[in-house]
C-alpha cells in the first residue's frame, strides 16, 4: 500500500500479477481471488467482474474454465496493474461527499467520492454480486437494494 498526501493506492510491484499464469485448478483460482479480494477497494465493480471465477469455486467442483471466466480473470489482471487513487475525504470542504450506486442483472456497484481541487476523486468503491433470488428482482427493486 502506498500512501501520499492525496491519497492511497497500491504498486503493482507488490506482487507479480502480470506473471499470474491462467488457473488450471480450483486451488489456482482461489488464489487469485484472494488477490482480488485483499485488493479489491481499488477495484470498481469488483464483484460484478470476479463472480464468473468465483462460479467455479464451489465445493467439489471440477474446473471447467470458460468464456467468461478467460475475460474475467483477464479485466482483473488489467485493472491490477492499473489500481485507482484513493483519495482521502475532506470533511473541511464545502464539497459534498457523493455516492453513485448502479444496479444491473448480475450485480450493483458503487463509489463514494469528493471533488477536490476541481477534480472529482474516488473515497471508496463497494460492489456485489447478486444471488439467484436476487437476479429475479425488477429492476427498480435491485436498484433499491444496490442502496443497502
Amino acid at each position: 500500500m502506498a500512501l501520499c498526501p492525496i491519497g492511497k493506492t497500491f504498486s503493482y510491484y507488490e506482487f507479480p500479477i502480470t506473471n499470474f499464469p491462467k488457473p488450471t485448478t480450483v486451488k489456482n483460482v482461489r488464489s487469485f481471488l484472494g488477490i482480488v479480494n485483499f485488493y479489491h477497494v481499488h477495484i470498481p465493480n469488483c464483484s460484478i467482474i470476479q463472480k464468473p471465477l468465483s462460479a467455479l469455486t464451489g465445493k467439489n467442483k471440477v474446473l471447467v474454465w470458460n468464456d467468461d471466466a478467460e475475460k474475467s480473470f483477464i479485466k482483473l489482471k488489467q485493472l491490477l496493474v492499473s489500481p485507482q487513487l484513493l483519495a482521502y475525504p475532506d470533511y473541511n470542504s464545502i464539497e459534498p461527499l457523493e455516492i453513485h450506486v448502479d444496479s444491473s442483472l448480475t450485480g450493483a456497484g458503487a463509489v463514494l467520492s469528493q471533488k477536490q481541487l476541481g477534480v472529482v476523486r474516488p473515497i471508496a468503491f463497494i460492489s456485489t454480486s447478486w444471488g439467484v433470488t436476487e437476479q429475479n428482482y425488477a429492476s427498480t427493486a435491485r436498484e433499491l437494494a444496490g442502496l443497502r
